[in-house]
């Protein structure tokens, strides 16, 4: 979904950029249309395109009823999208679009905006009122023999992601009376912490504008093609509260239709829309009867169609109605301006992201999945999707925006050689619309056409261009707050999906290679969220899939759902997984032994961070007793850090007879005999600290990086708190995990203020993991035979490397682990040498090396027992220092 608010997962860079400052982590994304040309073959796309001045016609449901493997038939329908503009065959656009442009742009007899009209709207989104809007054609002014109109607007939304806040704009338009070209055009846009100011001054040939975020303010000077009206779209993309900017274009289109060009200075990008006018109407609109103009226009980002209703005798207008979506503006009473305030207002975080019911730890590696779907979507397009490396089957039905059935996806990479001789030969009509510049993919900006040169200097393969432009997007375009721009994510280097997907296009249409976007679902870091990959066009392949955000090209894995190029998420009802492969094996080879650490046993070990004292952990094997009817032991851990620090992190682990987990619980909690008033102390992690931000201490798997519990790089997208799944919650944060309360045992006596953070349960091939931190239970698959090992307790490394007994050189055994702190599974080799002298405590004492293929390096004393290990990677060494036994 495109965050174009006065605005990702995105936002504006500036001015009227604050909202987008609330909404940057969603990541969410805007596209545009596309269907299969047959189901065998790649996907080319189906676009009408009639003449400018003919109507469109009513849409032809077409029924498909595909038969994957294991699905019963259905029905589907599905509704082809608008018409697209009629000639979009070149960069520099045609005579004949020239000629329709230029007809528009002439003298008017009278001002279009009649003096003292008014208007106050209210905007919704389905059936939830979020906004209000208002103009006034407040006066005119005459200067150096030329008369103007100026118009004041404003409009209040209240949306945000996951905290609805308030949102104001206010804008003031000065438009040229003989004209009705724009002039001048300022907006301020401000919440309770900010303000941001946006200025623009026009004329036939440039625009001048600054923007303003918070007194700093930076200049542009954006050239024009010609003269424009002006489209300040601050409603992510879908559409602009401005109403009065709707109300010009209208009377520029008339009753015959066709294109007006158009400029948006919030992306500081010029496009067209498309007006076609539908005739007469009778409509009811505020409790009053109109006889309406009807008109239909396409938004300059060629995604949306919407609906809009004139009055007949005054022009003024009456609603403006996304087609097949839920956006509506209408015309209503000043005395309503007090049911926004009422309203909730409308939450984009629950409204677009799918709470997954099972955790991929490898999602790039799924190749097959099947999800029972229930929902509500503006373009379903793309539910039945065929290109090279990606099938997507939809059986069950479908009808306008919902959608009700089993989606199928296959997907494989493909080894591509080559895609074709570069240049590419001259496509058909209907590929080459995805070669031309639009607003958002600014294909023809000097500056990403310069960077399109770099990307096919000495390449004469189209495929090794593709290939290496999404690379380089992948790798250079970092996580951040974006807005739905090529050329502005070129400028900032950063962005979500949506921003390295538009950026990628952009580059190849600049290099010649036709290119296009699909939006859908991604699952990542537990979550079914908005995204946006991409598709390019080579002359052996048809259409191949491109995602620049997880790295994934020539073929994608199937935790993609497409939806369609502007299919967005409007809400949904069902959603879960039935089958996905490849599957885990029911179980893996391990060590079938008794308990080797010994029941009663404490350890002390001290952790060491680059050499300096980080910490020290105490982990004891307290109790045998039963678990579910099973033989279990109890081992309790505790992590504190540097003299002084309060904090303390707090863990029980069930384990079976072979030291399997059967149930582990992480809390964190206050050593009592320090001051009450540290209780509510606590520092967020940022995936740099590891545990040291949790229990100020340095703990096995904390590291720094990815090692610290970064996002993973597959999902792009995500903050690393949300990708260490709730570990990250401060102390003082209230919850409770289901029988999981550690205060309820003695063995804890000493500690206060504890709090839960997360509790897995091993079960048959599936851990079910709960946090206290807000985040939806997850199913993660696993196989039997799986050690536990947890990045912050060290005393799960060396149960796990105990059972293996390694106590003479030569011997080697194979572990599989799950850190429960990265969600993530990993095989290692241990690999036993020759008996050393190593030194702990300024004593000696002789080990055995215990090697690991993670890079790790143990020590066992003849009995096994791991006495020392040492990470460089990590800069960590960890010392047993003490041994008692407590009963």
């Amino acid at each position: 979904m495109k965050l174009n608010i006065c605005n990702n997962r995105c936002l504006r860079p500036a001015g009227v950029l604050l909202i987008v400052l609330l909404l940057a982590a969603m990541v969410f994304q805007g596209m545009a249309y596309a269907e299969d040309k047959s189901a065998g073959s790649p996907a080319q796309q189906q676009i009408p395109a009639p003449a400018a001045e003919s109507k469109t016609e009513k849409p032809e449901v077409i029924k498909i009823s595909p038969q994957p493997a294991g699905i019963q038939p259905g029905k589907i329908e599905t509704v082809p999208v608008p018409p697209a503009p009629p000639e979009w065959n070149t960069t520099e656009g045609t005579k004949k679009e020239k000629a329709t442009a230029e007809a528009f742009i002439k003298p008017h007899k009278v001002p279009l905006l009649p003096l003292k009209e008014n208007g106050f709207y209210l905007i919704y989104w389905g059936d939830v009122l979020f906004g209000i809007s208002a103009y006034n054609v407040e006066k005119r002014l005459t200067l150096l023999d030329e008369t103007f109109t100026q118009v004041r607007s404003f409009s209040t939304l209240k949306v945000g992601f996951e905290k609805v806040s308030e949102q104001n704009f206010e804008t003031k338009t000065v438009i040229k009376d003989k004209s009705g070209l724009p002039e001048t055009f300022v907006c301020l846009q401000g919440d309770t912490s900010a303000q941001g100011n946006l200025e623009a001054l026009f004329s036939d040939n440039f625009v001048a504008q600054k923007v303003a975020l918070g007194g700093e303010g930076k200049s542009y000077y954006v050239p024009l093609t010609g003269p424009v009206l002006i489209y300040a779209d601050n409603i992510w993309g879908r559409i602009n509260s401005f109403v009065e900017q709707y109300r010009l274009i209208l009377e520029y289109a008339g009753k015959t239709g066709g294109y007006i060009e158009v400029y948006d200075p919030i992306l500081r990008s010029a496009g067209s829309v498309y007006v076609d006018f539908k005739g007469i109407e009778k409509a009811e609109i505020n409790g009053k009867s109109y006889s309406a103009r009807k008109f239909e226009l396409i938004d300059p980002f060629r995604e949306h169609t919407f609906i809009i209703l004139q009055d007949g005798k005054t022009g003024q207008i009456l609603s403006i109605k996304q087609q097949n979506g839920p956006l509506k503006i209408e015309l209503a009473s000043q005395k309503k301006a007090d049911d926004l305030f009422k309203s909730p207002g409308l939450d984009l975080w629950a409204m677009r992201v799918i709470q997954s019911p099972i955790y991929f730890t490898s999602p790039e590696k799924i190749d097959s999945l099947t999800v029972n779907i229930n929902l509500d979507a503006t373009d379903l397009s793309f539910l039945n999707h065929h290109v090279i490396g990606f099938k997507q089957e939809f059986t069950g039905e479908s009808s306008g925006m919902h959608a009700a059935g089993a989606v199928n996806i296959k997907t494989s990479t493909v080894k591509i050689e080559s895609g074709g001789k570069y240049p590419m030969p001259e496509v058909s009509e209907e590929i080459r619309q995805y070669l031309v510049p639009l607003m958002g993919i600014e294909s023809d900006d000097p500056i990403v056409k310069n960077r399109a040169l770099e990307m096919t200097w000495g390449k004469d393969d189209t495929w090794a261009i593709a290939k290496g432009t999404c690379e380089w997007v992948h790798d250079n375009i970092k996580e951040g707050i974006s807005l739905p721009s090529a050329k502005l994510t070129m400028e900032s280097l950063m962005g979500g999906s949506e921003a390295r997907s538009l950026l990628f296009i952009a580059l190849c249409r600049a290099s010649g290679l036709p290119a296009r976007k699909v939006q859908g679902l991604i699952f990542a870091t537990g979550r079914i969220i908005p995204h946006i990959w991409a598709e390019v066009f080579l002359e052996k392949h048809g259409w191949v899939p491109m995602d620049p955000s997880t790295g994934e090209y020539g073929g994608l894995s199937a935790v993609h759902l497409s939806i369609g190029q502007n299919g967005e998420l409007v809400s949904q009802k069902e959603f879960n997984v039935t089958a996905f492969s490849p599957v885990p094996e029911e179980s893996v080879s391990h060590i079938v032994r008794e308990m080797v650490w010994p029941v009663g046993e404490e350890r002390v070990y001290r952790l060491m961070r680059d050499g300096e004292f980080a910490g020290q952990e105490k982990s004891h094997l307290a109790t045998m007793g039963f678990y579910d009817d099973k033989e279990s032991y109890t081992m309790y851990s505790s992590v504190t850090g540097e003299e002084g620090d309060p904090r303390i992190l707090l863990s029980r682990t069930q384990f079976d007879s072979e030291g399997l987990p059967l149930e582990f619980i992480m809390e964190r909690g206050l050593v009592k005999e320090f001051p009450a008033k540290e209780a509510g102390a606590g520092v967020e992690n940022t995936g740099t600290q590891g545990v040291q931000a949790e229990a100020g201490s340095a703990a096995v798997g904390s590291g720094s990086g990815a090692e610290a519990g970064a996002a993973p790089k597959f999902s792009g997208s995500g903050t690393e708190a949300e990708a260490t799944a709730g570990f990250t919650v401060s102390a003082g944060v209230t919850g409770d995990i289901e029988k999981g309360i550690l205060k309820e045992d003695k063995y804890f006596s000493s500690i206060v203020n504890i709090q839960p953070i997360s509790k897995y349960v091993f079960e048959q091939n599936v851990i079910k993991a709960q946090f206290s931190s807000g985040i939806n239970p997850w199913n993660i698959p696993y196989s039997n035979g799986t050690y536990i090992a947890d990045g912050r307790i060290f005393g799960h490394w060396a149960m796990a490397v105990e059972q293996a007994k390694l106590t003479k050189p030569g011997m080697t055994a194979e572990l599989t682990l799950f850190d429960s702190q990265s969600l993530s599974f990993e095989t290692i080799t241990l690999n036993t040498g020759q008996l050393q002298e190593i030194t702990i405590n300024d004593k000696t004492q002789e080990a055995y090396p215990v090697t690991s293929s993670d890079g790790k390096l143990f020590y066992t004393d003849a009995d096994g027992r791991v006495v020392k290990m040492l990470w460089d990677k990590a800069g960590l060494q960890v010392d047993l220092i003490e041994v008692n036994f407590k009963y």
